[in-house]
């Protein structure tokens, strides 16, 4: 259906960059998560904790109404990047990215990680099972590469690991080098 109201051309607004900058935000924290930020007169804090920054201050502007951006807008550009880097971005023939440090749980503070752990263990279950996600794949390497050398070239996989991202780096490094 279309309408030839000349209001609906130049008096609505449609606000797309701000959902737009949150996942750019959320594919930096996956990027580098343990760097450090230091803005001028305030104090450091790491790239791992700027999506739940971004997140409160989008949230305190829009209460304030000190911006008219929808707010759901930013949540969603939040929520579908980190869902396609999570579960279906290709890189080096592993899809997504599994770490511990790019889980749900890790964009909230270190307290209530504990809390989200099951609750998103719970709802990641319930969206494989009505096939909204895909399942974790199966393990085809034991996490230490001990079977590395004994398999074909063309059958070695880089390790899946669920493991924090410093050990799952050193382990990658050395299954690439090896």
């Amino acid at each position: 259906m279309s309408s030839l109201d000349i209001n609906y051309l130049f008096a609505t607004q449609a606000n797309g960059l701000g959902g737009l900058l949150c996942g750019l935000v959320v594919a930096f924290k996956q990027a580098v998560p343990e760097h450090n930020i230091q803005i001028p007169h305030l104090p450091a804090f790491r790239v791992k904790r700027l999506p739940s920054i971004i997140f409160v201050v989008h949230l305190v502007l829009f209460f304030t109404r000190l911006i008219h951006v929808s707010f759901y807008i930013e949540t969603y550009g939040m929520v579908a990047s980190w869902v396609f880097l999570r579960y279906y971005k290709v890189q080096d023939g592993i899809r997504g990215d599994r770490s511990e440090t790019f889980s749900f749980a890790s964009f909230f503070p270190d307290a209530m990680e504990p809390m989200l752990k099951p609750l998103s263990t719970v709802v990641y279950r319930a969206m494989v099972k009505i096939k909204a996600l895909p399942p974790l794949p199966p393990r085809t390497l034991p996490l230490d590469g001990s079977d590395r050398q004994r398999l074909p070239s063309s059958t070695r996989r880089a390790p899946t690991c669920t493991m924090p991202s410093v050990v799952v780096h050193s382990r990658c490094v050395r299954w690439m080098s090896g």
